[in-house]
């Protein structure tokens, strides 16, 4: 099958930012929503904010993680978080913000989050590998083999994990169940930042460096083919999907873009937020973004 690929279209209309928290502090590297509440997390600050997205107030903070947090995830009631110095996964009680376990030491920078069947994936530097934990106590059951370079991004989609970084300019497949690689894609030439699932499918997009053009591409994990392919925006860093869309960074403006799924043509897109976006989310029918401006936005959907 060829590859979709959307020209471009007028945009319909705008995602609009409605409201921003308080200062972080620090780059916000990433979100996560769980139960009606916004969590994000980054550098100098080094704590999990949650965040009330009615009037986006700080309604509550973890302990200092230790280093910057560069990842967040979310699974049955509990945040999980990783990142740099500290270099392990912490499960927060988001009741109180208390970590209530963490695991052993990675042996690197922890870039990405993932979770499936009651357990949490983990990778990035150093290690270069993707760790299997249990959720309830965070202690880990299995170990992929190395990556060509960091893993910076993870997804998980019905058994499998989906991993892609640096110089590996592909996504690999790995079951699940003992993290031996079973397929990859082919080469995209230039790196691979973020991953996405929705409906089925996984989506993609990255960039080499900062100035690079890039589309978001969309994978059919059976054959780990490329069936679809986006009109070209700035250097992505994040994605995120809701009800049928997904949403990308677009360095070069520093705004988000909506695609639609099916066929990746953009329907929307925001205005300039004066941030350079490093985490998305999604949550009640609006988008949450955060980077290098180091608040919380609020958009419209």
């Amino acid at each position: 099958m060829g590859i979709l690929v959307m020209p471009a279209v007028a945009t319909r209309r705008r995602l609009v930012k409605v409201a921003e928290s308080a200062a972080y502090g620090g780059i916000i590297f990433a979100l996560a929503a769980l139960d009606g509440f916004i969590y994000c997390a980054g550098a100098t600050t080094r704590t999990v904010w949650k965040i009330n997205p009615a009037d986006m107030s700080k309604v509550a903070e973890s302990a200092d993680y230790g280093g910057t947090i560069c990842a967040l995830a979310v699974l049955d009631g509990y945040i999980y978080c990783g990142g740099q110095t500290t270099e392990k996964v912490w499960k927060i009680n988001p009741a109180d913000m208390s970590k209530v376990a963490e695991s052993a030491d990675y042996g690197g920078t922890i870039l990405a989050l993932a979770v499936l069947d009651g357990y949490i994936y983990c990778g990035g530097g150093g290690q270069q590998k993707v760790w299997k934990l249990n959720a309830s106590n965070l202690v880990t059951v299995a170990i992929s083999a190395a990556c060509d370079d960091d893993i910076w991004c993870l997804a998980a989609l019905n058994g499998y994990v989906y991993c892609s970084g640096g110089i590996t300019e592909r996504v690999w497949k790995l079951n699940a169940s003992n993290l031996v690689k079973v397929d990859e894609s082919a080469n995209f030439g230039g790196y691979i930042r973020a991953l996405a699932v929705l409906g089925g499918y996984i989506y993609h997009s990255g960039g080499h460096y900062v100035s690079a053009t890039e589309p978001v591409y969309k994978i059919d994990p059976a054959f780990m083919n490329t069936v679809g392919q986006s009109v070209e925006g700035g250097y992505v860093r994040a994605l995120t999907v809701r009800d049928g869309f997904v949403y990308r960074t677009d360095y070069a403006t520093s705004s988000a873009w909506k695609l639609n799924a099916g066929d990746l043509a953009k329907a929307a897109a925001s205005g300039d937020c004066s941030s350079t976006m490093y985490g998305l989310a999604a949550l009640d029918g609006f988008i949450y973004y955060g980077g290098s401006a180091g608040k919380v936005g609020k958009l419209t959907s």
